[in-house]
């Protein structure tokens, strides 16, 4: 397959494969990426504002990818198996850290080329008392929900609550709040704004303040091939901070939000 510039599919339930320059290889290797929509980030059209930087730093550095969207738990496991070459976007994690590489400065993962900011927030019925100070929980009486695979999870345990992840779809927690089967859910902050847009969710769910966690996000590759592609992997990941920081990125965050 020649090298061509990012072009990424319209009808996602085709899941079909695209081009992405990111590679001088005859064959592009493959990133893969949630198939669960993260707004704003990744969106259910296989677009959105991450897909969108790394198409333009895509062409900036005339380096390939393909893009495959699958489930978040399967993702990680093709990377760490080398089936794949990267992820997006992708927090940080200890445990992700043993098979992926991520930009890093100073022996810690260099959030300027990150991808994009993101983080947890709970959310609960409107009127219901269950809430978080930022360290510990209040009147939590049952397990909070969240997405199978996601990296809230070790947190939300860490912080003393039981946690359902029976799904992987944030409209199914919200749906399970609102039919009081859950107490609390914990969505990505993004997604959860945009899930409460629906009228079916709008009046009756709230965020609850502060959020649980804020962190940086980013394009993160295996290290199998990282070392065999250094040279071109840096250069995205410079390439990525320097076109997120533009204006004319900016511009298109600024409307989405």
């Amino acid at each position: 397959m020649p090298p061509t510039s990012l072009h990424l599919p319209t009808i996602m339930a085709t899941l079909a494969l695209t081009a992405v320059t990111v590679t001088h290889t005859a064959q592009a290797a493959k990133l893969c990426y949630d198939d669960v929509e993260q707004f704003p980030w990744v969106l259910k059209d296989g677009r959105g504002l991450a897909v969108e930087l790394l198409e333009i730093a895509s062409k900036k550095t005339g380096v390939t990818y393909e893009l495959v969207a699958l489930p978040w738990k399967r993702c990680l496991m093709e990377v760490e198996k080398g089936e794949v070459a990267g992820a997006f976007p992708a927090s940080f994690s200890e445990e992700r850290a043993k098979f992926a590489a991520y930009p890093m400065t100073d022996n810690k993962p260099d959030a300027e080329k990150r991808l994009n900011t993101d983080g947890y927030t709970l959310y609960r019925l409107k009127g219901n008392n269950v809430s978080w100070d930022g360290s510990k929980f209040s009147n939590l009486t049952g397990p909070i929900g969240t997405q199978a695979s996601y990296s809230i999870i070790p947190d939300l345990i860490k912080w003393g609550a039981k946690v359902d992840t029976q799904t992987r779809k944030p409209e199914t927690l919200m749906r399970a709040l609102v039919d009081g089967h859950l107490q609390s859910v914990a969505l990505l902050t993004g997604q959860g704004s945009y899930t409460l847009k629906n009228p079916a969710y709008a009046g009756k769910v709230e965020a609850v303040d502060p959020p649980l966690v804020s962190k940086p996000y980013y394009l993160i590759i295996s290290k199998e091939h990282y070392e065999k592609n250094r040279k071109s992997i840096d250069a995205l990941w410079t390439a990525i901070a320097t076109e997120r920081n533009s204006a004319q990125y900016k511009a298109k965050v600024a409307t989405m939000n």
